[in-house]
């Protein structure tokens, strides 16, 4: 791996046919071909699921009852938003 100006790497991967196509087509959509920002968002995920797979795991043992209520809790419809009426804005006397 050979280390590149600023904060990037360069790396080099091997990918089934079916996969590298996904990337490049992905790419393409997405990041105006850009094959290393396709990767970067991925990467990016992976970060975030590895920070969730360590918050559970330091979370206590769930209880039968703890994961029915969290159930109902998202099964529940959610509240409206409550909306307030604007409020009329006073012109201070010049």
């Amino acid at each position: 791996m050979s280390v590149r100006p600023g904060r990037t790497e360069k790396i080099t991967i091997s990918l089934d046919k079916r996969e590298a196509l996904v990337m490049k087509r992905r790419a393409k959509r997405l990041h105006s071909g850009n094959l290393s920002a396709a990767f970067s968002e991925f990467a990016k995920l992976a970060i975030k699921e590895e920070a969730l797979d360590r918050l559970l795991a330091d979370l206590p043992p769930t209880t039968a009852e703890g994961l029915a209520r969290a159930h109902e809790e998202l099964l529940a419809p959610l509240s409206p938003i409550p909306t307030h009426p604007r409020s009329k804005r006073r012109r201070s006397a010049a």
